[in-house]
C-alpha cells in the first residue's frame, strides 16, 4: 500500500515471509524507516528496531536488512531539494 502526498511518499511494507536483503537506495531521494509495531520487528544495518523507532538515510546509502519471520514496516521517501 502506498500513498503520494506532492513530494512525499509514504510506502506500507507487509512481508509474508523471512528476508534478508542487501539494499542501495536511489540517490535522487531520502528516506525514512520505521517499524508499524508487528512483531518481530525487523533489523536494519545490525540493530533491531524497536516499536517507535525511526531510522534515518543518507541519499545512496547501502545497507543490510533483516526481516526475521512475517513484518509490517513503513517507507517515506523524499525529495530533499524540495524540502531543504
Amino acid at each position: 500500500m502506498w500513498a503520494e502526498l506532492h513530494h512525499l511518499q509514504v510506502l506500507r511494507c507487509e512481508e509474508d515471509s523471512p528476508r534478508v536483503a542487501y539494499v542501495q537506495l536511489t540517490p535522487e531521494l531520502a528516506f525514512v524507516t520505521f517499524p508499524a509495531g508487528s512483531e518481530p520487528l525487523p533489523v536494519w544495518r545490525g540493530r533491531e528496531m524497536q516499536a517507535g523507532d525511526l531510522m534515518f538515510h543518507s541519499r545512496a546509502e547501502r545497507l543490510n536488512e533483516l526481516t526475521p519471520s512475517p513484518s509490517v514496516w513503513n517507507v517515506i521517501a523524499m525529495d530533499p531539494e524540495r524540502y531543504g
